[in-house]
């Protein structure tokens, strides 16, 4: 029986009208993308395009889901298909050039069409700015974004994507001086002046964020977005009391964001019974919505005022909290959510030292730019762009299916399911890659304590290790800055060819190493329903 109440109606629909049929089948294909019920979308939309093989709504829609389910190739050859329909349609052009993207073929070209097809289009315009970094472009990039915001000065996702390539490129000065005008570039404009504040939360220059509140309230006046944004930079920057007397005065708002924030003060103040109870009252649906990532950050990536969380979503990303409060606690629910040995697991990806140094060669190209994101866990490294697994390169197929199998041999000895259970509960029949890069740190890099809010399984993969015992990755041990002593539930060395496979909803982080190379990559799936 059908228990999504839209899909339920569709379907009712479709069967009562067959002569308005092929629109509602459409809508049916779109709301089964939305509920990431993928295979079914995907079953409806080819029927449809066999029904009506003249749509371009229809082939645009199987090509989105298609990519979503991580079928490249055969998402790219739907939007092919559009464009013989349609050659100038906007979102088409756009797709396409994602694609080319994905499978790591030259895309300036393809996000120029883009673009030219859509001049106002945002998302064309910082993913070619994006393309030309990756190119050794970066400053022309920067010049079109520039460009850009000089006309509108309000386009935050401009700031953002600007801020991002500045930071990678020319490091954290620079991003500063960017974040400052992004800042200064809305006076009267509060969404702008937020997006600024945030970009310095999640570079970690709380004490800076807590100076540009207060800016920003004298200009525009208080809200809860600000409000919410000051308690934080006060917890982060060591004022928990102070920051506790504001969330408590948000918590009327029953907003799951401000519960997260919540859940993380109450850990840093040593009230780890407060924070559990916050968490275990959060609306459940971590075993069936799509995860935000780690620490807050989905609202923090919000450029505009939609700054408010899906339950579900704050449900999930409260879970590696609840596991640490648990933990802290002595309660035995800890070992039930992560004490399972089998939960983590480490496998040979098959790889012999000529092709591992092969595939090192290859990701080194793919690392070209010059500074450490500022939004992602690495200290002294940098991260490759886009989706590494869906790339044509010989090295990187052969990683993709070596991995795919040590993928499916963790799933199968994963511990009976569990409804309950955040990993146990999801299904396992089938899997997709939904983000896959990689990272190379060097000398005194590390990664911080953090978790992949996207994932059900998360990963490292280790291709080149440094000597000694440095660069061990670590799990279960909660971020630092919330000063718990706990320390990490598991240690594994880092070992070439291999993959160390957990759940995405458990902290992980690496240790700092002396002199070398740590060339790693990571992925997370989700299943495939």
């Amino acid at each position: 029986m059908e228990r999504d109440p839209r899909i339920a109606e569709l379907r009712r629909a479709i069967v009562a009208d067959p002569a308005n049929a092929p629109p509602l089948r459409l809508r049916l294909g779109l709301a089964l993308i939305a509920a990431e019920r993928l295979v079914e979308a995907i079953a409806e939309l080819e029927a449809l395009t066999r029904d009506v093989p003249q749509s371009p709504s229809a082939w645009q829609a199987l090509g989105a889901a298609r990519r979503m389910a991580d079928d490249v190739p055969r998402a790219g050859a739907a939007f092919d298909r559009v464009l013989a329909l349609r050659p100038a349609d906007p979102l088409a052009r756009l797709s396409r050039a994602q694609v080319a993207a994905d499978l790591g073929r030259p895309a300036v070209a393809f996000w120029r069409e883009a673009l030219a097809a859509d001049p106002a289009s945002g998302p064309a315009r910082i993913a070619l700015a994006a393309a030309l970094a990756g190119d050794a472009r970066a400053e022309e990039g920067e010049a079109m974004l520039r460009d850009r915001l000089a006309k509108e000065p309000a386009w935050t996702e401009g700031w953002t994507a600007l801020a991002s390539l500045i930071h990678r490129w020319h490091g954290p000065e620079a991003f500063a001086a960017t974040a400052r005008a992004m800042f200064d570039a809305g006076p009267r404009n509060p969404a702008s002046m937020l997006a600024a504040i945030r970009l310095l939360a999640r570079a970690g220059e709380h004490r800076q964020a807590l100076a540009w509140v207060a800016e920003a309230r004298a200009r525009a006046g208080d809200s809860a977005p600000l409000q919410l944004a000051e308690a934080e930079a006060l917890d982060e920057s060591g004022h928990g009391a102070a920051a506790g007397a504001i969330f408590d005065g948000l918590a009327q708002l029953g907003e799951p964001t401000v519960e997260l924030a919540r859940i993380r003060q109450a850990l840093r103040m040593g009230a780890p019974d407060r924070a559990a109870v916050i968490a275990e009252h959060m609306p459940d649906g971590a075993a069936r919505t799509a995860a935000w990532p780690y620490l807050g950050t989905a609202w923090r990536l919000l450029d505009d005022p939609r700054w408010r969380m899906p339950d579900g979503a704050a449900r999930t990303a409260a879970w590696p909290y609840l596991g640490t409060a648990w933990q802290l606690l002595d309660d035995p629910r800890w070992r039930w959510l992560e004490g399972d040995e089998r939960l983590v697991g480490g496998y040979d990806i098959g790889l012999s030292a000529s092709e591992l140094a092969a595939l090192a060669e290859r990701l080194r190209a793919l690392h070209s730019a010059r500074h450490a994101p500022f939004e992602q866990s690495m200290r002294g490294g940098t991260q490759t762009e886009g989706w590494l697994l869906s790339r044509e390169e010989p090295e990187l197929r052969r990683l993709r299916a070596a991995l795919t199998e040590a993928v499916a041999a963790h799933i199968a000895q994963l511990p009976p399911r569990d409804p309950r259970h955040p990993t146990l509960g999801q299904p396992r029949s089938r899997f997709r890659f939904v983000g896959s890069w990689s990272v190379r740190l060097v000398g005194g890099g590390h990664h911080v304590n953090h978790v992949h809010g996207e994932g059900w399984l998360s990963s490292a993969c280790h291709i080149v290790v440094p000597s000694g015992n440095g660069g061990a990755l670590t799990l279960g041990e909660p971020p630092r800055e919330l000063g718990l002593d706990l320390p990490p539930v598991r240690a594994i060395r880092p070992v070439a060819g291999r993959v160390v496979l957990f759940p995405s909803t458990m902290w992980h982080g690496t240790t700092a190493f002396g002199a070398g190379e740590r060339l790693t990559v990571a992925f997370d799936v989700r299943p495939l329903v």
